[in-house]
């Protein structure tokens, strides 16, 4: 997975001649949530059995953290493990964890806003790699802003870059288990400005 090859933020920024800040940035969206829901995500962050590995941590806790926040948007569509092919030649190909977009007039996948990955073993460089080098993939094709998040389930971390060259990652990492609302709002609030942006974008 070409995307994969990277392996730090550092990287990424001198192949494509980024700008790198560590800024706080995000901010919250409140969030309603049904208790059964909650509690469900609940459990699930505290049972060792959905850790046993990285598919298991995607299936039982990062897929239906996203399909929580992503129910409560119309046009915004969650792309789990498809091919987004920018550049062969600049490795800006592979497979995604996620990619949150809307579709495209063809029926297929448009130009992503925003990225989600698995810190796979707890990688947070890789991840972080891997994030920025799909954002700028987008931004090759018409994202004034994308954002990313990479996340071991338990803990999220965000980032945007704007105008394909500034990249700024908040520093604060959220525990989805010490306080999963304040989350599952951040996700809201960062699905509404990406919501935001492409119906700007759209002229909706």
């Amino acid at each position: 997975m070409p995307y994969g090859k990277f392996e730090t933020i550092e990287q990424v920024a001198d192949t494509f001649a980024l700008e790198v800040t560590r800024e706080a940035f995000i901010a919250t969206k409140p969030f309603e949530v049904d208790d059964i829901i909650l509690n469900m995500l609940r459990r699930r962050l505290l049972e060792d059995a959905n850790f046993v590995n990285e598919q298991a941590i995607c299936q039982h806790i990062i897929t239906p953290i996203l399909d929580t926040v992503a129910d409560n948007y119309n046009v915004l569509k969650i792309w789990s493990q498809v091919t987004y092919t920018v550049d062969k030649t600049r490795d800006l190909d592979g497979e995604p964890d996620y990619l949150i977009a809307p579709y495209a007039k063809n029926g297929g996948m448009a130009v992503p806003p925003l990225c989600i990955i698995e810190a796979k073993q707890d990688n947070w460089k890789k991840g972080w790699a891997q994030a920025l080098a799909e954002m700028y993939a987008a931004a090759t094709q018409g994202a004034t802003t994308s954002y990313g998040a990479v996340t071991t389930g338990v803990l999220w971390q965000f980032g945007k870059l704007e105008q394909g060259k500034f990249f700024t990652r908040d520093p604060l990492k959220l525990s989805a288990i010490d306080n999963l609302p304040r989350v599952l709002n951040t996700l809201n609030w960062l699905f509404s400005v990406v919501d935001d942006l492409i119906k700007q974008t759209n002229g909706i």
